[in-house]
């Protein structure tokens, strides 16, 4: 079967397109065949290597063996696998990382209630505007990409706001240092077990409350392409890559 592989850190050009063998799943395991997968911030900085510390993780100076194909999201068909009913298999995919993060954050780390809404009351364009210079204070700033920082966003910070940081070993540091001095803080972590809040996105797929958006999808040999285009980092919605029809 064909995979996306690098060994190397660097520039999406170490990214390589090979034949490798068909994973045989443990009596635990399920074997899914990917029809597609997405290409996002997390796994262009992970083909970089950045965060350095991440390196701990994934490499110090190469990724390990297990660490090496790409695809931290997908959609495809498997025995156990149920995707929303009215989406495509490049929505399922691009459905997975954003929402279950924003739900691990959002509701579990800041303790966002039921019925309050993440619904667009006003909409900032970042290419003209910078937020952290106007009147408004926020409860919650949600960095989503690693752009920012809680230096650079202090003022509008209310007094007993929180920081959302998704990314940095400086955010790392502060986020129990912020906790023991009171005020703002910084909250940081990893979501990484996505099997609670997986049936809660489909639920909200289905039912219209979350819109799955994609701003471009690429044919699977072009995830060079989809890398570069990621890192530059002006994409609005989601990078879908198509693996299989």
């Amino acid at each position: 079967m064909r995979s996306a592989v690098f060994t190397e850190y660097g520039r999406p050009e170490v990214l390589q397109i090979q034949q490798v063998d068909k994973p045989v799943p443990r009596d635990d395991q399920v074997l899914i065949k990917v029809h597609a997968t997405t290409v996002t911030t997390a796994e262009c900085l992970m083909r970089r290597g950045c965060p350095r510390w991440g390196r701990v993780i994934i490499g110090l100076w190469r990724p390990r063996k297990r660490m090496r194909v790409m695809g931290l999201e997908l959609a495809g068909t498997a025995s156990l696998a149920h995707k929303p009913a009215n989406t495509t298999f490049e929505q399922a995919a691009a459905a997975v990382d954003g929402a279950t993060t924003a739900l691990f954050f959002l509701r579990t780390k800041v303790g966002l209630a039921s019925g309050q809404s993440l619904g667009a009351d006003k909409v900032i364009d970042y290419t003209v505007a910078d937020f952290t210079r106007g009147d408004q204070a926020y409860d919650v700033i949600f960095d989503t990409v690693g752009r920012s920082s809680l230096r650079r966003c202090r003022r509008v910070l209310a007094t007993n706001g929180r920081y959302i940081a998704t990314t940095g070993l400086r955010n790392a540091v502060l986020a129990p240092v912020t906790s023991l001095l009171g005020g703002r803080r910084v909250i940081t972590g990893m979501s990484a077990d996505k099997r609670e809040s997986l049936p809660i996105v489909r639920e909200m797929v289905e039912s219209g409350r979350l819109r799955v958006v994609v701003d471009r999808s690429y044919p699977f040999e072009q995830l060079v392409q989809a890398h570069h285009y990621v890192d530059q980092g002006h994409k609005t919605g989601n990078v879908t890559v198509l693996v299989a029809s």
